[in-house]
């Protein structure tokens, strides 16, 4: 019992690195920051007064607060309430117009309660800098509770999408994905037919998927076996966009892969970058 308690506390609070923090919060940002903009070309008609929810009167100005929260909180600034704002700006837009997001929009509101719940200002940020320009990039230590959340969900994730697949007779007997790929309005392009109505192709990628799914919650834990899990299931996702229309639900998922990367491995990221960015602006620059 001891062992497990020790265990148990040394996953949840045993200080680690804020790097992982860091570079979730800028992929996290960026990505929802380029979201907004895309959401921005229809967001009269989704959420607009005369769209098509009849939303209210004010609801346009949360277009500008959400880009404006998202921008905030890929640059570090005020972290913890630019990330409760983009949070509290997507709930108001789920109650106006339920009817136009996916499960990837779900998770981002997920991604960013955590964020929000999180240290994730603490480096490589405006707010750090405040602190004394040469601290912007340290790492200190932190309790990684909140990161694990982010991690625990994605692995809860596929355990649901998993188990209720099972449930799917087309799902058990490997011709599921062969109806998916065969919905037009959801193609990007039509597939051969060799590829939608070939038996063979039928199994490989409905069981393949159930496979990457269900291999991710169990392995993804371990150090040694995650890198190649996540690199299952990243190239999943990334079929799964290329030839179908599902929004940003890809890009998300990939996002919230990065609560994986080791602290060591995003601080190398963060400061290959640094050196970059110092190389590009030279040294006297500014």
């Amino acid at each position: 019992m001891t062992v497990l308690v020790r265990a148990w506390n040394e996953f949840w609070f045993r200080p680690q690195s804020t790097a992982t923090l860091a570079l979730l919060r800028i992929v996290v940002g960026g990505l929802t920051v380029v979201w907004t903009l895309v959401l921005m070309s229809d967001f009269d008609d989704l959420f607009g007064p005369d769209g098509v929810a009849a939303g209210p009167r004010l609801a346009p100005l949360l277009a500008g607060l959400l880009l404006v929260s998202a921008i905030c909180l890929t640059l570090g600034f005020r972290t913890r309430l630019a990330a409760a704002t983009v949070l509290f700006c997507l709930l108001v837009l789920y109650r106006v117009n339920s009817l136009v997001w996916n499960t990837g929009d779900t998770l981002l509101r997920h991604l960013l309660l955590f964020l929000a719940l999180s240290p994730a200002g603490a480096a490589v940020s405006i707010d750090s800098a405040r602190r004394g320009r040469d601290r912007q990039w340290d790492f200190p230590l932190r309790q990684p509770w909140a990161l694990r959340l982010v991690q625990v969900q994605v692995a809860l994730m596929y355990v649901v999408s998993f188990t209720s697949k099972l449930k799917g007779s087309t799902w058990r007997n490997g011709t599921a994905v062969s109806y998916i790929l065969r919905i037009a309005p959801d193609q990007r392009f039509v597939l051969p037919s060799a590829v939608t109505s070939s038996l063979t192709w039928s199994h490989a990628l409905t069981w393949g998927t159930l496979a990457v799914e269900g291999a991710i919650p169990l392995l993804v834990w371990n150090r040694r076996t995650r890198p190649f899990v996540l690199a299952a299931g990243a190239a999943l996702h990334l079929s799964i966009d290329l030839t179908l229309r599902t929004g940003f639900f890809t890009w998300i998922v990939l996002a919230s892969y990065v609560s994986f990367v080791p602290p060591e491995t995003a601080e190398r990221i963060l400061r290959r970058f640094r050196r970059q960015r110092y190389s590009t602006v030279g040294p006297g620059g500014r």
